[in-house]
């Protein structure tokens, strides 16, 4: 579920930029990190910080 959410939300993101509409709040411009992090439990930020790690973290 969390995969098709997040596409979902990717898909209405592109729908969205073929409008021509460059003014977007903030809160619109985040909506795929935003619904990513919530959904795989990441803290609020995580994915568009600037200091993020590019590689991912070893697992058990």
């Amino acid at each position: 579920m969390t995969t098709i959410q997040i596409l979902v939300v990717l898909d209405g993101l592109g729908a969205h930029a073929n409008t021509g509409t460059g003014n977007r709040p903030s809160e619109v411009s985040r909506m795929a990190a935003t619904t990513a992090e919530r959904e795989l439990g990441l803290p609020h930020g995580t994915l568009t910080r600037s200091d993020a790690p590019l590689t991912a973290s070893p697992t058990g």
